[in-house]
């Protein structure tokens, strides 16, 4: 079992789409009507293409015309990174993070508010051609959803030079939900795609050092401190000290 399945449970007559690996045998599931649950493995069942005729499940033709598929119908036609934003119902939806490349990545999604200070909602690794579930909005306060960083690091699955992480920002407005729906890979289910190439993009880079600033600050360090030695020596007073047997005891007599 694996995430993207489409499974049953056993003793339900619930169906939906294993969206996390929660444990070895502990896995999420979204149902149909949007919510997502904990279940064991041991506890569903993988639904096939010809389910319904192994049960001897009557089968029902569409009376409606087919529809043109999308050119998103194949997962290997997206380019880049993606959201994925299925609604379900007139108000929740959840929002996915798509990776349609061939290497598996480790993901860090965070939310930032109005002091740019992020908080982080999310921290998995999301294998190649798979997705993950970020987190669920509501349409109504839209305008007060808050922006969404990705940070994104590719395993190296063989000897070669790393890639530097990435870090993507992304403000979801009215504006993505203008088209229509398409058809969302690996989620077989309609829904909006966000491009993550054509948001904010940076390369996370190492912080050069300059050397002869950090030699500087090494000396100036040093010189403030034997300074403040020098000081401390020339302002100290050595105590006097009366070491006359008449001064030590006052009962002394001669």
């Amino acid at each position: 079992m694996k995430i993207g399945d489409r499974v049953r449970l056993m003793k339900g007559t619930e169906e939906g789409i294993v969206v996390k690996m929660l444990d070895k045998s502990l896995v999420e599931v979204e149902i149909e009507d949007g919510f997502a649950i904990p279940v064991l493995e041991s506890e569903l069942v993988v639904v096939s293409s010809d389910e319904s005729t192994a049960f001897d499940m009557p089968k029902y033709e569409s009376q409606k015309p087919a529809k043109q598929k999308t050119v998103y119908e194949q997962p290997n036609q997206l380019k880049g990174f993606h959201l994925a934003i299925i609604p379900l119902n007139d108000h929740l939806n959840s929002i996915y993070f798509l990776n349609p490349e061939k290497d598996d990545i480790l993901l860090m999604a965070n939310e930032i508010n109005g002091k740019n200070e992020e908080k982080t909602i999310l921290s998995e690794k999301i294998f190649a051609e798979k997705f993950s579930k970020i987190t669920e909005r509501n349409m109504d306060h839209i305008n007060t959803w808050p922006p969404l960083s990705f940070t994104i690091l590719t395993e190296n699955s063989k000897w070669s030079i790393p890639i530097r992480p990435e870090k993507i920002t992304v403000k979801i407005k009215s504006k993505h939900f203008q088209k229509d729906k398409t058809e969302i890979p690996f989620l077989n289910k309609k829904g909006y795609l966000i491009p993550l190439n054509q948001a904010l993009k940076e390369t996370v880079k190492p912080e050069k050092i300059d050397v002869d600033k950090l030699k500087d600050s090494f000396f100036k360090g040093r010189e403030e401190t034997e300074s403040y030695r020098k000081s401390d020596k020339s302002n100290s007073q050595v105590p006097e000290v009366d070491l006359h047997i008449e001064t030590i005891d006052p009962y002394y007599e001669n």
